[in-house]
């Protein structure tokens, strides 16, 4: 299994379909629920399962299942590798459903931890302790739809795993214009918007696990498999890893929950567009590399992880920049575009554009930061990610501290970027132990001079293009300057060579 532009383009491509489905579902909930503290409460308590099923569930995909399952597949045969995946979903199954019934019954002391500053607000509160009750299962299907999303794209299979998301959209999307306008209470209402949760998680399981079946997958009865050892030692550290990133998304909320009502939500918008990007491009690269790396560091050593990270970093370096460019520019185009309408007034859209202009400086580093864990990992390496990762969470907490007074909801914001780019030195500056960085880099060296030039010609279109469209409505002028940047952007990607370069650079991965 060899890195690829096919495979990346379609996960791409049902990412990019999650993710407008995504942005059309937040439409809906701008106009309907806009910025208001029930709706607040809403977005943290739905932030908690999630929280739990990145650390747990996605977290350890990459660190620990993936690498070890590629080893059993490749060294034992697909039967073993049956067994192995049985035992793994039983124990997920068993930890899920023991942390939902712990936090079911200790749910107000839980909403404490995640958002201390609602407990100021009794109604809010109220709101939050009700809708993690409703959506804490929601763990327990999402945990074990990203454990099969691991299964299926270790063997090569990243469509039904890259479209699956889309179904927690749709339903809420089916729910909000269908059913929403039907339900005469207002509780009502909430409480049935919170159980949609659950109905788009299951939806996602039963997809997956239907489709792995037809795979030739077989639940084998095995509670336990001698490789889950190796498993659990990689587990803890990534877990860890992976919790300390979340909690610097967790910390900054915490925090906003103190300030003015409606920065959790400001937060949560722009985190969604930088998404956008982020989903589509990077997660797309690094979703195919990690088997890749891991394959690669078991059958054809050092020389070809070297090739396949030199190909990823410049499909990131070519498609990220860019996007970084977009948000950070045009920050309150993009969010008036998508998100002002209804009861998201144009107040909210400022207050948002503020948040996803810092947040896009940290693009690059975000992306690159989980690529390079993806090299620790397939290496089975996960103490020194996990150091540098409790090492980074410090110096964010340190940030948003010193930066929430005079920058309010904007300085978590630009915190989190600040500690992305010093997570990001500091993997960069270990990566030696197992690489030969210095061959990655030079690698990249006769590129960089053709990637400046083309994104020196969309920072001018998107700079000056605005000025001669200044007369048209917002959206009119968003997608035209978009265009001539995207059009701008690939012709002097074409005429440089850069592009005919990526793609002969991402051909010898493998060879």
């Amino acid at each position: 299994m060899s890195l690829n532009l096919k495979n990346v383009s379609l996960v791409s491509f049902y990412t990019i379909l999650s993710r407008l489905l995504g942005f059309a579902r937040d439409m809906f909930f701008t106009a309907y629920f806009g910025t208001s503290a029930i709706f607040e409460a809403f977005i943290a308590a739905f932030q908690i399962p999630n929280f739990f099923r990145l650390v747990l569930g996605e977290g350890a995909m990459h660190g620990a299942i993936i690498p070890v399952y590629t080893e059993v597949r490749k060294r034992d045969g697909e039967k073993e590798a049956q067994k192995l995946a049985s035992g793994l979903i039983f124990v997920l199954t068993f930890i899920f459903l023991g942390l939902i019934i712990l936090v079911n019954l200790f749910t107000p002391q839980v909403a404490k931890i995640f958002v201390p500053g609602f407990s100021e607000s009794p109604l809010q509160f109220a709101f939050t302790v009700l809708f993690l009750k409703i959506m804490f299962p929601y763990l327990l299907f999402i945990g074990l739809a990203a454990l099969t999303m691991a299964f299926l794209n270790t063997g090569g299979r990243y469509a039904v795993p890259a479209f699956a998301p889309c179904l927690l959209n749709i339903a809420h999307i089916v729910y909000m214009l269908f059913i929403l306008r039907m339900i005469p209470a207002e509780m009502l209402k909430w409480t049935m918007l919170a159980f949609t949760v659950i109905i788009g998680g299951a939806m996602q399981l039963f997809l997956q696990y239907y489709w792995y079946r037809r795979c030739g997958f077989r639940l084998l009865p095995v509670i336990w498999h001698p490789e889950m050892t190796k498993i659990l030692k990689l587990f803890i550290p990534t877990a860890l890893i992976f919790g300390t990133a979340q909690f610097n998304l967790l910390i900054s909320r915490a925090i906003a929950s103190f300030l003015p009502t409606g920065s959790i939500t400001y937060l949560y918008y722009a985190n969604r567009v930088l998404q956008l990007p982020l989903g589509i491009f990077s997660i797309a690269i690094v979703t195919v590399s990690l088997p890749s790396f891991s394959e690669a560091s078991i059958a054809s050593g050092k020389d070809d992880i070297v090739k396949r990270l030199r190909g990823s970093l410049l499909l990131i370096l070519y498609l990220i920049i860019p996007a970084t460019l977009v948000l950070y520019i045009l920050p309150l185009d993009i969010i008036s575009f998508i998100f002002e309408r209804g009861r998201f007034d144009h107040a909210s859209a400022v207050s948002t554009a503020g948040a996803l202009k810092y947040y896009a400086a940290g693009l690059f580093f975000f992306s690159v930061n989980r690529l390079l864990q993806s090299v620790y990992y397939a290496y089975k390496n996960t103490s020194t990610p996990l150091s540098i990762a409790i090492f980074t969470l410090i110096f964010n907490v340190a940030l948003n501290l010193s930066l929430m007074i005079s920058m309010k909801h904007c300085g978590l914001a630009l915190a989190n970027s600040l500690a992305g780019a010093f997570q990001c030195l500091l993997l960069c500056c270990f990566l030696h132990r197992l690489l030969p960085a210095g061959r990655v880099l030079s690698g990249l060296k006769p590129f960089l001079p053709s990637l400046v030039l083309a994104n020196f010609v969309l920072v001018l279109i998107l700079k000056y293009a605005g000025v001669y469209a200044s007369g048209l409505a917002n959206h009119w002028r968003l997608i035209i300057i978009l265009s001539l940047g995207g059009c701008g952007y690939l012709a002097a990607g074409h005429f440089t060579g850069l592009i005919r370069g990526i793609r002969k650079c991402i051909g010898e991965c493998g060879r």
